[in-house]
């Protein structure tokens, strides 16, 4: 299903901007306003759509499988690796522990990782996205999260909101999704009223 971008987000030529350009982007919202299906839709829009897109969920996932995930080991890429010049979606970034967010800020800041076993650097050419449904700012205040981390990531920081606020958009919202939705099901369009 194609991405609507409503009011908070009316200025598609600021988002097509960052998905060309921007190398870290962070998406913030409550569960279910499209954090992941949003960070696709900047991917595919991008000179990187025909490279991979990762998504690789953070939370709960032990540190040891979590360091493998992203950067590898020997004889096995992480997702790093794996999407080259593509696009990797870090979901529940806040649920990474200090000592996980110092390594990734490291990463970050270098350019490079050390997959598992390894002294040869590896050149990191994706695009990262990370999503959270938390306050990052108030995790950074709470000594949750690493201020350099959340200065890093917030460069191009795009906030979702929930469905309940979007006011008039809602309607506009449910309208090109029914549109959509009959396109696809050769069904004539229903007409709404408010």
């Amino acid at each position: 299903m194609s991405l609507i971008i409503t009011q908070f987000l009316q200025d598609q030529f600021v988002l097509s901007a960052a998905a060309e350009n921007a190398r870290c982007v962070l998406l913030t919202g409550p569960i279910g306003v499209g954090k992941k299906e949003l960070a696709q839709w900047m991917h595919a829009s991008s000179s990187r759509a025909s490279c991979p897109f990762i998504v690789v969920p953070l939370d709960g996932v032990p540190a040891a499988e979590l360091e493998v995930a992203l950067y590898g080991v020997s004889g096995r890429r992480g997702a790093f690796e794996t999407a080259r010049n593509g696009a990797v979606l870090l979901s529940d970034i806040d649920s990474l522990s200090l000592s996980q967010q110092d390594t990734l800020l490291e990463v970050l800041r270098n350019g490079f990782f050390y997959p598992g076993g390894s002294s040869v650097p590896i050149p990191l050419h994706a695009r990262l996205f990370f999503s959270s449904r938390h306050n990052l700012a108030q995790h950074t205040e709470e000594a949750q999260f690493r201020p350099e981390l959340f200065r890093l990531l917030r460069a191009v920081w795009i906030k979702i909101p929930a469905l309940s606020e979007l006011g008039e958009d809602f309607g506009f919202l449910v309208h090109e999704l029914l549109s959509e939705i009959c396109q696809r099901s050769n069904k004539n369009m229903l007409s709404l009223s408010r």
